[in-house]
């Protein structure tokens, strides 16, 4: 898997020219975010609930897909899908799924920081 295939930075990288610092920074702050979402998905999945779990999804796909992370977006999206469908089917292994892109795109944006150095 490539970088890019992890987090492609094309977009972020049109809208902000240059800026690699800001880039930098948005990225880190979407990491923050991404966890806060992610701590919030397992506590619903702890708590049994469906409708935590389909807001918790629906907020880390998006921000997923703003920064460039289309696999953990897709992911997330799968696991909105079961909840709103209301299945736990396959939402735990899902999860687990979403966690391990989680750790990659942050690997990544500290391989982009790094890259800036």
């Amino acid at each position: 898997m490539t970088p890019d295939d992890v987090l492609n930075l094309s977009r972020l990288e049109e809208a902000f020219g240059d800026d690699r610092a800001g880039i930098a920074n948005l990225l880190g702050m979407a990491c923050a975010t991404e966890l806060r979402y992610l701590a919030a998905l397992r506590e619903a999945i702890a708590n049994a609930d469906i409708r935590a779990v389909a807001s918790a999804a629906h907020s880390i796909k998006g921000s997923a897909s703003n920064i460039g992370a289309i696999q953990m977006s897709r992911v997330a999206a799968d696991i909105e899908d079961l909840a709103r469908r209301q299945s736990w089917d396959g939402i735990a292994e899902h999860a687990a799924q979403l966690e391990r892109r989680y750790d990659e795109v942050c690997a990544r944006v500290e391989m982009y920081r790094a890259e800036m150095t």
